[in-house]
């Protein structure tokens, strides 16, 4: 089944919830002008401010450890300014996403999915960084954001992601695989079709659709999605994952998703990949308290 067939058999799936969650308003006008090169400081200043929930929550994470200001924020103008508008823009995407990961059913429990989340997320910066992506603060939003689909299935559709969940854990297949052959698509189409509802940037929606399938994505977003797609594996092969239900696609080694992803870095040789993958192992545990950290302070 092609792409085009799976994102339309998400729509008729989505279309079964009936109160599927949607991202308040202003956090989508919030994120559209921040991702505008002109933005005013003073707009997003007032927009904030029209949720009381988001701005306690920007503070909070502000004044947290992975943070590590030097000195205690009180205002929104003195987050923005200390912090920048790219991590600001990080900080409000963490922030507005928090409640999807809700408390209650589901065959993955609240904490792992947002382990799992936060982990791609802050990997996927850390390698855009070492490789030079421009914009590592989108490597985090699309890490973040890039298994969005996994978290509703496991939530609005829970019979069927439990006998899904089951059928991977037993068979030693991916999540991807069983939800294709069982649901007729996948969490990367249910999550593509949400985040356009949400009218997120398109480089998110290309994380979501393709980061299983890295080599089909639009020449544009290829490098980013890329790095989503090494990310996610990496933290699932260092237990960043849900709970061993998942395992490693096709039979292809972490050396070789990583060469594949270099392709689209001038520079990055074996060497270079050697370097980063030692460098992230070395930072795995600090990885962990970050984690840790940003979901007891949101």
């Amino acid at each position: 089944m092609n792409v085009d067939n799976r994102i339309a058999r998400a729509e008729e799936l989505l279309a079964t919830i009936p109160e599927l969650p949607t991202v308040p308003t202003v956090i989508v006008s919030i994120v559209q002008k921040l991702h505008d090169p002109e933005v005013d400081i003073q707009e997003i200043l007032d927009l904030l401010l029209m949720d009381q929930v988001l701005t306690i929550r920007l503070l909070r994470l502000a004044n947290s450890p992975y943070y590590s200001t030097m000195k205690n924020i009180v205002s929104l103008k003195e987050a923005i300014l200390y912090l920048g508008l790219d991590h600001i823009k990080e900080v409000i995407y963490t922030c507005s996403i928090v409640d999807l990961f809700r408390e209650g059913k589901g065959v993955i429990d609240r904490a792992t999915l947002w382990s799992h989340a936060l982990g791609v997320a802050l990997v996927s910066k850390r390698i855009a960084k070492k490789v030079g992506y421009a914009e590592p603060d989108n490597a985090y939003i699309a890490g973040l954001l890039h298994d969005i689909g996994e978290v509703f299935l496991n939530y609005y559709l829970e019979p069927m992601f439990a006998q899904i969940a089951q059928k991977a854990k037993a068979e030693g297949h991916s999540f991807h695989g069983v939800e294709s052959l069982l649901l007729g698509t996948t969490h990367n189409e249910v999550g593509h079709v949400i985040g356009r509802r949400w009218n997120v940037p398109k480089f998110v929606t290309d994380a979501m659709l393709y980061h299983h399938e890295p080599t089909h994505a639009p020449q544009d977003d290829a490098g980013l999605v890329s790095i989503i797609a090494v990310a996610d594996q990496f933290c699932r092969w260092r237990s960043i994952d849900y709970g061993g239900y998942e395992v490693s696609e096709g039979g292809e080694t972490e050396y070789a998703a990583w060469c594949r992803m270099a392709g689209h870095f001038p520079g990055i040789d074996a060497d270079a990949i050697e370097t980063i993958l030692r460098d992230l192992d070395n930072a795995i545990e600090d990885i962990r308290l970050q984690v840790e950290s940003i979901f007891l302070f949101i």
